[in-house]
């Protein structure tokens, strides 16, 4: 096909494929050149990566992020031979290729957007810029294995540390607390997410079931004495209480 571009020396939105483009000047002079699109450079193109973060137990602990763990987001479908990835502290730095982050990055504030630069290794000025975010979250805190007792033909309340965002038991429950009447090991996952991003932690609870006792025999002693006492004996699987009315 034949295009007359006049006056205008930019094509713009050209599928691929061979070319012969024309140049003729006011006195008639033509110059022909072909070109094959097909094997042209491609435009740098700066894929924005999901969000990296860290669980933490305390936001003023350093996290340490690796920026190459993102790099296969960044480039896509391009070829990776063809393209060289700079990271950045501000929007300025990336457009000017100046001050580089190292890709293994020390964060100190809860969050920070890490700006990045896709280059083509051929074309200095074929560049894109993007962005994406690092952060940490805070790890769920939970207690060693909880001892919890349950007597015999009863129920009991376990119940997970609350202001959290989900919590998945064993048992299939997703409730922050569940009732159980079985003795044994139940545990929950604890998960706080925040931007998507979550951590989690085990809580463990030992569930043990105390028999009902069995009175076997009480002794009293000399009650009119200053060392009086009376004994009760008894039998059972569990840790018994005593009173005296």
């Amino acid at each position: 096909f034949f295009f007359d571009n006049g006056t205008n020396n930019v094509f713009t939105n050209l599928e691929m494929g061979v070319y012969t483009f024309q140049l003729e000047d006011g006195c008639g002079s033509i110059i022909t050149r072909t070109f094959d699109l097909n094997s042209s450079v491609p435009l740098a193109v700066a894929n924005r990566p999901s969000s990296m973060f860290q669980c933490v137990d305390d936001l003023a602990t350093v996290a340490l992020f690796e920026f190459n763990e993102v790099r296969a987001q960044i480039i896509g479908n391009q070829d990776p031979n063809f393209y060289e990835i700079s990271y950045f502290e501000s929007l300025q730095d990336a457009n000017q290729n100046t001050n580089a982050l190292a890709a293994n990055y020390a964060l100190t504030d809860v969050s920070k957007i890490v700006y990045i630069r896709v280059n083509h290794t051929i074309l200095d000025d074929c560049y894109s810029v993007n962005s994406f975010e690092i952060l940490k979250v805070l790890q769920p805190k939970v207690d060693g294995v909880q001892i919890v007792g349950i007597c015999e033909d009863q129920s009991i309340r376990l119940v997970a540390p609350e202001g959290y965002d989900a919590y998945l038991w064993n048992t299939g429950a997703e409730t922050r607390e569940i009732t159980v009447s079985e003795p044994g090991m139940y545990e929950v996952e604890i998960v706080t997410t925040i931007d998507g991003n979550s951590c989690s932690a085990i809580q463990q609870y030992n569930v043990a079931e105390s028999g009902k006792p069995v009175l076997e025999d009480v002794y009293v002693y000399d009650l009119s004495s200053s060392n009086d006492y009376v004994e009760i004996i008894a039998s059972g699987d569990g840790d018994y209480e005593y009173s005296l009315d």
